[in-house]
């Protein structure tokens, strides 16, 4: 009687469950759902871990590392961007500039796209001349050696920053808007700090207030692009500042050293 009494309590309790879930938004189920698969996704599988492990036997030769990072990047890029995508249309039928693909305010978006990187450059510069810096950066560091190679690299960045920006300033964000309003931008900036764990705790924390203004962003342009404008920008620079500086071996910060870091780089017979 009690084993009858208890399975039915464990019945009722499931039941309320799947009612309570029937009684939801669908489109904000699926949503976050999916976002949440998708990072299972990107974890197991679109990682350098997965390639280190499971692909980097099956290549030889000294580009292995870059490989490495090209695939995280391009496989990243693909489940961000692509498979969000495919919901949209075969799931939610709704046109693809409802979740910020298009140009939107373009004037609001690039004039602060613009004014934060130009503000970024000086940070930039002066922390390029730190060794700590340099030694990180550009993450793929076998491209500091080789122009064309450093062109592919930052090709592979830019296609996973569209993918990065799109799931969490497209996606969710435009997603989340309909029912939230302006709190989705809170709601999508959770996930995006999560994702800094590991980094520099001055970064992580700096992750709130950037996942918040560039939320901020996408919904006033009405576009995740210039958030791709700016994260892009910002890591090409960091990128080929700390290249110059490595292959020409000046830490000066004085604008002389800037100068003959360009001439020693980029015309060495000159």
């Amino acid at each position: 009687m009690a084993q009858a009494t208890s399975a039915h309590r464990l019945s009722d309790f499931f039941s309320g469950v799947w009612n309570s879930v029937r009684k939801q938004d669908s489109k904000t189920i699926v949503l976050l759902v999916s976002v949440a698969m998708i990072q299972v996704l990107s974890y197991y599988v679109t990682s350098r871990r997965f390639f280190r492990t499971s692909l980097a036997p099956l290549v030889s030769g000294g580009l292995t590392g870059l490989y490495e990072y090209i695939y995280w990047l391009v496989s990243d890029f693909t489940s961000q961007f692509f498979l969000p995508l495919l919901v949209i249309v075969l799931y939610f039928k709704e046109p693809l500039d409802n979740y910020g693909i298009t140009i939107g305010n373009y004037r609001l978006g690039i004039r602060v796209w613009l004014t934060f990187w130009a503000a970024m450059l000086p940070i930039l510069w002066i922390v390029s001349s730190f060794d700590g810096f340099r030694q990180v950066y550009p993450h793929a560091q076998i491209v500091r050696t080789d122009w064309m190679l450093f062109v592919l690299y930052e090709i592979c960045v830019l296609l996973y920053m569209s993918g990065w920006e799109f799931i969490w300033r497209g996606y969710l964000l435009f997603g989340l808007k309909d029912r939230f309003g302006d709190t989705a931008v809170f709601i999508q900036m959770i996930p995006f700090v999560l994702l800094h764990f590991g980094k520099p705790v001055i970064e992580t924390l700096g992750a709130i207030i950037g996942g918040l203004m560039l939320g901020f962003l996408a919904l006033r342009t009405g576009s995740f692009w210039y958030g791709v404008l700016i994260h892009t920008s910002v890591m090409f620079s960091i990128d080929l500042l700390s290249t110059l500086r490595f292959r020409t071996g000046i830490s000066s910060v004085n604008p002389a050293g800037a100068v003959e870091m360009i001439s020693k780089s980029f015309f060495p017979n000159t």
